[in-house]
């Protein structure tokens, strides 16, 4: 019996491995439609626009399909505001999508994100906001 849960968890892994794979050819390729200068595309959501990139299996993806962002931890993170000279400091920002719609509420705000591509897209993402 533990063989077989193995086999079977094996298996599901290879099959989201592979899900995963289709998925981001499948972006790739409709980025590359859209000509070899492009590098993201504008997302329309509650908060404003946000630059994603296709090829992002989570954010990006969510984003793209449904335009909704994560309203739990932007709520948690807006609560912090309410402290004297309130600062946020964001580790992993990525795009921006959870910092970025409560920046405003805060006397600093510090994003970092490690990957270039990703970082570049929170670059603009900041810049559509004038901030």
């Amino acid at each position: 019996m533990k063989k077989i849960k193995e086999r079977v968890s094996k298996w599901n892994k290879t099959r989201k491995l592979q899900h995963s794979l289709r998925a981001s050819i499948a972006a790739s390729r409709s980025l590359l439609q859209m000509g070899s200068y492009a590098s993201a595309v504008c997302v329309e959501t509650e908060a404003g626009p946000f630059l994603v990139d296709p090829a992002d299996q989570k954010i990006g993806r969510n984003l793209l399909h449904f335009g909704k962002l994560n309203q739990l931890e932007i709520d948690l993170l807006s609560r912090f505001s309410s402290l004297a000279q309130p600062s946020l400091l964001v580790v992993g920002a990525h795009i921006g999508s959870v910092a970025l719609p409560v920046a405003k509420l805060f006397d600093r705000v510090t994003l970092v994100e490690a990957n270039p591509k990703t970082a570049g897209l929170l670059r603009r993402n900041v810049a559509l906001r004038e901030l």
